[in-house]
Protein backbone atom coordinates (compact mmCIF):
# COMPACT_ATOMS: atom_id res chain seq x y z
CA UNK A 1 0.00 0.00 0.00
CA UNK A 2 2.51 2.31 1.11
CA UNK A 3 4.35 1.78 -2.10
CA UNK A 4 1.19 2.70 -4.48
CA UNK A 5 0.66 5.82 -2.42
CA UNK A 6 4.33 6.83 -3.04
CA UNK A 7 3.45 6.60 -6.36
CA UNK A 8 0.72 8.73 -6.77
CA UNK A 9 2.95 11.77 -5.91
CA UNK A 10 5.92 10.46 -7.90
CA UNK A 11 6.75 13.15 -10.29
CA UNK A 12 3.25 14.31 -9.67
CA UNK A 13 3.17 18.61 -9.16
CA UNK A 14 0.55 20.17 -6.41
CA UNK A 15 -1.22 22.60 -7.52
CA UNK A 16 -0.58 24.57 -4.79
CA UNK A 17 -0.17 28.08 -6.96
CA UNK A 18 1.43 30.12 -4.29
CA UNK A 19 4.37 30.25 -1.42
CA UNK A 20 1.77 30.81 0.67
CA UNK A 21 -0.66 28.01 -0.46
CA UNK A 22 2.69 26.28 -0.34
CA UNK A 23 3.42 26.80 3.13
CA UNK A 24 0.20 25.82 4.37
CA UNK A 25 0.14 22.89 2.86
CA UNK A 26 3.50 21.79 4.15
CA UNK A 27 2.24 22.90 7.66
CA UNK A 28 -0.71 20.89 7.44
CA UNK A 29 0.87 17.51 6.39
CA UNK A 30 3.33 18.21 9.42
CA UNK A 31 0.39 18.75 11.52
CA UNK A 32 -1.00 15.63 10.03
CA UNK A 33 1.44 12.84 10.45
CA UNK A 34 2.49 14.42 13.69
CA UNK A 35 -0.57 14.68 15.61
CA UNK A 36 -1.08 11.08 16.53
CA UNK A 37 2.74 11.01 18.07
CA UNK A 38 3.33 7.62 16.05
CA UNK A 39 5.80 9.34 13.18
CA UNK A 40 6.27 6.15 10.78
CA UNK A 41 8.58 6.01 8.20
CA UNK A 42 6.07 5.78 5.40
CA UNK A 43 4.82 8.83 6.33
CA UNK A 44 7.97 10.91 6.52
CA UNK A 45 8.72 8.87 3.03
CA UNK A 46 5.57 10.76 1.40
CA UNK A 47 6.25 13.76 2.88
CA UNK A 48 9.84 13.97 1.52
CA UNK A 49 8.67 12.86 -2.03
CA UNK A 50 5.39 15.27 -1.69
CA UNK A 51 8.26 18.64 -0.45
CA UNK A 52 9.84 18.90 -4.08
CA UNK A 53 6.35 18.96 -6.03
CA UNK A 54 5.45 22.10 -4.02
CA UNK A 55 6.03 25.11 -5.94
CA UNK A 56 8.50 26.77 -3.82
CA UNK A 57 10.01 30.35 -4.20
CA UNK A 58 11.24 31.45 -0.99
CA UNK A 59 14.80 31.88 -0.14
CA UNK A 60 14.33 29.41 2.63
CA UNK A 61 14.57 26.10 1.53
CA UNK A 62 11.46 23.86 2.05
CA UNK A 63 13.12 21.60 4.04
CA UNK A 64 14.24 24.52 6.49
CA UNK A 65 10.75 25.66 6.56
CA UNK A 66 9.21 21.95 7.09
CA UNK A 67 12.05 21.85 10.32
CA UNK A 68 10.43 25.31 11.70
CA UNK A 69 7.10 23.75 11.08
CA UNK A 70 7.72 20.85 13.06
CA UNK A 71 8.21 23.24 15.84
CA UNK A 72 5.08 25.11 15.23
CA UNK A 73 3.10 21.83 15.33
CA UNK A 74 4.21 20.65 18.41
CA UNK A 75 3.48 23.93 20.06
CA UNK A 76 -0.19 24.21 19.04
CA UNK A 77 -0.57 20.60 19.82
CA UNK A 78 1.04 21.05 23.26
CA UNK A 79 -1.15 24.21 23.74
CA UNK A 80 -4.32 22.48 22.30
CA UNK A 81 -4.23 25.45 19.39
CA UNK A 82 -4.34 23.07 16.67
CA UNK A 83 -7.87 24.40 15.30
CA UNK A 84 -6.19 28.27 15.66
CA UNK A 85 -3.33 26.84 13.75
CA UNK A 86 -5.56 24.55 10.68
CA UNK A 87 -7.50 27.57 10.82
CA UNK A 88 -5.12 30.06 9.74
CA UNK A 89 -3.15 27.71 7.56
CA UNK A 90 -6.67 27.23 5.47
CA UNK A 91 -6.98 30.79 4.78
CA UNK A 92 -4.18 30.38 1.63
CA UNK A 93 -5.93 27.01 0.33
CA UNK A 94 -7.47 26.97 -3.04
CA UNK A 95 -7.06 23.85 -3.72
CA UNK A 96 -9.42 22.47 -1.65
CA UNK A 97 -10.41 19.08 -2.96
CA UNK A 98 -6.63 18.40 -3.73
CA UNK A 99 -5.41 19.13 -0.10
CA UNK A 100 -8.56 17.15 1.49
CA UNK A 101 -7.36 14.07 -1.08
CA UNK A 102 -3.39 14.68 -0.20
CA UNK A 103 -4.13 14.61 3.98
CA UNK A 104 -6.53 11.41 3.63
CA UNK A 105 -3.61 9.56 1.65
CA UNK A 106 -1.04 10.77 4.03
CA UNK A 107 -3.64 9.63 7.27
CA UNK A 108 -3.78 6.01 5.39
CA UNK A 109 0.39 5.24 4.50
CA UNK A 110 0.87 3.94 8.02
CA UNK A 111 -2.01 1.66 7.19
CA UNK A 112 -4.71 3.02 9.40
CA UNK A 113 -6.25 6.19 9.82
CA UNK A 114 -6.21 6.83 13.79
CA UNK A 115 -9.00 9.07 15.51
CA UNK A 116 -6.57 12.28 16.16
CA UNK A 117 -5.78 12.26 12.22
CA UNK A 118 -9.07 11.86 11.38
CA UNK A 119 -9.82 14.80 13.59
CA UNK A 120 -7.32 16.77 11.71
CA UNK A 121 -8.93 16.22 8.59
CA UNK A 122 -12.34 16.82 9.47
CA UNK A 123 -11.15 20.17 11.40
CA UNK A 124 -9.34 21.27 7.77
CA UNK A 125 -12.44 20.51 5.50
CA UNK A 126 -14.45 22.32 7.73
CA UNK A 127 -12.17 25.37 7.99
CA UNK A 128 -12.31 24.93 3.72
CA UNK A 129 -16.11 25.08 4.02
CA UNK A 130 -16.20 28.65 5.54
Amino acid sequence: MFEKILNLFAGKKITASSQSESEATVLLITLLYRVDKKITFGEQELLAKTLPSLKWSSGIPVETFQTDAIRKVDLAIKDNKVEELVDAAVTEIKFKDELLNLLNEVAKVDGSVDAQEQKIINLVKSALAR
